[in-house]
Order: C-alpha cells, then structure tokens, then sequence
C-alpha cells in the first residue's frame, strides 16, 4: 500500500453537508456552498491513477481506478455541483444544500469506485 495521504474528492462533500446545519450565518453558508465544489474540483486534478490498492488471498483489490473517462466525468459533476451552488445561494434552507451536496458525493464515489 502507498503511504500517501489520499482523500476521496466526495469527502469535502460530505463534511460541507454536516456542517451546513451548522452555519448559521447567511454568509457562512454562502461561502461553505462555493468553497467545497471549489476544493473538490482542485482535488480532481491531484487524483492517484489509483488509490485503495490492496492484496488479499493472492488477489489484488483495487477500491478505486481514475483513467480518462473518469476525469471527465468527474468535472461534469463538480462543474455541474458549483453551477447548481451557485444557482441556489438564494435559498435559505440549508435542507436542500445538504441533499445536494450528499447526492454529488454519491455521485463522485460512485464515479470513482475501482
């Protein structure tokens, strides 16, 4: 196994949307919802070709593979999850932020899995 650190570009996801309900502040939250698509979009472009590489009983687990196809489609959903963060900064309720960003991590992991 590699002794990089990695982390999962759903992850910022994930952490923007516990701490969503958390911010209080209309203008923390309206900087929460343009920085973890931002961070994420960066952390596309530093990706391993692959990350989780592990073997078990003579067999090689590979927990997660990037190869063109992946970038692409892994742009398409950050873009599309700033277009839509940027679009919805009027609305107030952070309910909908968090579906939204745990539905981009869905999509992201998913993208992602080896």
């Amino acid at each position: 196994m590699s002794n990089t650190i990695f982390m999962h570009p759903a992850t910022y996801f994930l952490i923007g949307a516990v701490l969503l309900p958390f911010a209080n502040r209309l203008k923390l939250q309206k900087v929460l919802l343009l920085v973890v698509p931002l961070l994420a979009f960066y952390q596309i472009h530093h990706l391993p070709a692959s990350f989780g590489v592990c073997h078990f009983m003579g067999f090689e687990l590979t927990f997660g593979r990037v190869d063109k196809l992946t970038y692409v489609f892994l742009h398409v959903f950050t873009l599309m999850a700033l277009i839509g963060s940027i679009y919805g900064l009027h609305v107030k309720e952070s309910g909908q932020h968090m579906a939204a960003f745990l539905y981009v991590a869905g999509s992201l992991g998913t993208t992602l899995a080896g």
